[in-house]
């Protein structure tokens, strides 16, 4: 069960608890010690993801395993992280209690099962609102998830399914507004241009992708603007065919199509949105 958990990104309570149990068993199997680590960082349990994170860059512990990208970088920033889960769940504690508040939900119906996300309207209007017009008109039915990097994110929203698709329409970013919302595991983010091959994009380029990161992104609210979380479906998320355009094909290798939204609805919203802020590229 946790070899298949760690091999679907499905970094939650029931991972940690399941890996946990065999490490108290002496289980010696690295992706164990993998899935709880994750596990422990995507769910708020910093103190057992640095007592695990400090076994695991022993030498002598399991072997010469390498200590890999992924968890080298998610230990890393691990105070920073830590940090950004705090102030988000200070933020959903606020917003549950203001009942007032309450935020839009959509519902994905995918190849791979439904999931519902909220959006949040509050710190990122302008992307919630063009957001929600697209699903309105069906923008979305039928798109593919055309990217999909183990450990790291899906990515969906393109018409083209080159990368390059649009709605024809850039959002001014607001990633830089005032209480902004961190990239956790679930979160949506407006994808942006690349700008080059160092994790930058051109400014105010977000338009109908988005990416829903399978483990927390500690960069993300600095070059993006994240306007939502999955609260339900999450592990259909997890399960998605992986896709990468880049990888080189092997011959005689079959290629299955992706994943795909079959469709895309509201289940709720406000009666009158904010007006979508957004810029000419060409200026």
């Amino acid at each position: 069960m946790i070899q298949h958990r760690f091999e679907n990104s499905i970094y939650d309570v029931p991972t940690l608890q399941g890996a946990t149990f065999l490490m108290d068993n002496n289980s010696q199997l690295e992706y164990i010690w993998k899935a709880a680590a994750r596990s422990a960082m995507a769910t708020g349990q910093f103190d057992t993801a640095r007592k695990i994170y400090e076994i695991l860059k022993k030498p002598d512990v399991l072997g010469d395993k390498e200590f890999n990208e992924t968890d080298g970088a998610l230990s890393f920033f691990l105070d920073e992280h830590e940090k950004q889960f705090n102030e988000e769940m200070e933020i959903r504690k606020q917003e549950q209690e203001a009942t007032e508040n309450k935020l839009p939900r959509v519902k994905l119906k995918t190849t791979q099962g439904d999931v519902e996300v909220e959006l949040y309207i509050n710190q990122a209007p302008s992307a919630v609102s063009h957001f929600i017009k697209l699903v309105e008109s069906g923008f979305y039915d039928g798109l593919d998830f055309q990217l999909v990097i183990q450990d790291m994110l899906a990515l969906t929203g393109d018409p083209n399914g080159d990368g390059l698709g649009t709605s024809g329409q850039f959002l001014k970013d607001e990633h830089q507004r005032e209480g902004a919302r961190h990239g956790l595991r679930g979160s949506l983010l407006m994808a942006k241009i690349p700008k080059d091959e160092s994790g930058n994009f051109l400014p105010d380029s977000a338009s109908s992708q988005f990416t829903i990161l399978l483990l927390p992104l500690v960069s993300a609210s600095e070059k993006q603007t994240v306007f939502g979380r999955v609260t339900k479906g999450m592990n259909a998320i997890s399960r998605l065919r992986r896709v990468d355009p880049t990888k080189k094909k092997e011959k005689g290798e079959i290629v299955q199509p992706p994943d795909s939204i079959i469709e895309a609805t509201v289940l709720w919203r406000p009666e009158t949105l904010p007006e979508p802020v957004y810029v000419d590229p060409k200026e």
